[in-house]
């Protein structure tokens, strides 16, 4: 038994991948899909736009396997999810070809902690040094049918036995998403039995992040996804469904993870990040 029970559907926002390239597209995996434990969505951007040397992240829990194809070869890194807002750097006409998984869903292919490449993304070998990654197979595949078939075909592959690590992070990481946020480390424990050390040492391992961190980001992707989406309620009542003390909580929040605040995210949306403390990643 290599995998564990179903998982919660969790399709992060992340609207500065989009704004990167001259043409973006994103295909979820459906929950039939053997992999649907480990990967949410594959994303294709068709080189940066004219004003966009850099692609803009925030804060979604998931880590990445980006393929970059330049004028000469594609390269392959593995990016854990970022603590904060961040710019990755890429050549220009960099294409890009990005698998992402479901918050801590890597543990079932890689047991090595990630915690001393936060921020910093890896080269792919660094992770699978065993196995040859399918780069150009998935970069050329001619449908995302087939993209979806040859990535299903390695991971399955890689999968590794069962940990009782694995099965403790996969109830943490999908109770909190369940909850929208709204499960502490305080009930983890108390519905596991593990300490609140314990449970924080192992996000800090697979996850990168401790789980306030991770608790505060879901909670932030639902409170986003209510406010590009749910025009008719008000940022106070999304606020209090979200389980923010208040509105000024929210404003706290999305300003610490996004750099904007939730009046400019409904009325603008994330383009770009321009703010000069944000931190810049060379993909080399």
């Amino acid at each position: 038994m290599n995998s564990v029970k179903k998982t919660t559907r969790y399709y992060p926002w992340n609207p500065g991948f989009e704004a990167y390239g001259t043409n973006s597209r994103t295909y979820s995996i459906y929950p039939d899909n053997p992999i649907a434990d480990l990967v949410c969505q594959i994303y294709e951007i068709d080189g940066c736009a004219e004003n966009q040397s850099f692609l803009s992240a925030i804060p979604d829990g998931c880590h990445d396997i980006i393929l970059a194809c330049g004028p000469e070869k594609i390269k392959g890194y593995f990016s854990v999810s970022v603590d904060a807002p961040r710019r990755f750097h890429f050549e220009k006409g960099t294409l890009l070809l990005g698998i992402r998984f479901l918050p801590g869903a890597p543990i079932a292919l890689h047991r090595e902690s990630v915690a001393s490449f936060l921020n910093t993304p890896i080269p792919l070998e660094d992770i699978f040094p065993k196995s040859h990654f399918p780069s150009e197979e998935l970069f050329h595949a001619p449908t995302p049918g087939k993209r979806e078939e040859i990535l299903t075909r390695f991971l399955q592959k890689q999968r590794l036995e069962v940990s009782g690590q694995q099965r403790l992070l996969h109830y943490c990481t999908d109770r909190i998403i369940r909850t929208h946020g709204k499960c502490s480390v305080e009930q983890l424990s108390q519905d596991t039995g593990y300490s609140r050390r314990y449970i924080h040492n192992l996000f800090k391992k697979y996850i990168g992040n401790a789980p306030k961190l991770f608790e505060k980001t879901i909670r932030m992707q639902h409170a986003a996804s209510l406010i590009n989406n749910q025009k008719q309620l008000s940022l106070s009542e999304i606020a209090a469904e979200c389980g923010y003390a208040d509105q000024s909580h929210m404003y706290r929040d999305f300003m610490q993870l996004t750099c904007h605040s939730p009046k400019q995210i409904r009325e603008n949306g994330i383009i770009e990040l321009k703010q000069n403390h944000i931190k810049i990643t060379h993909f080399k």
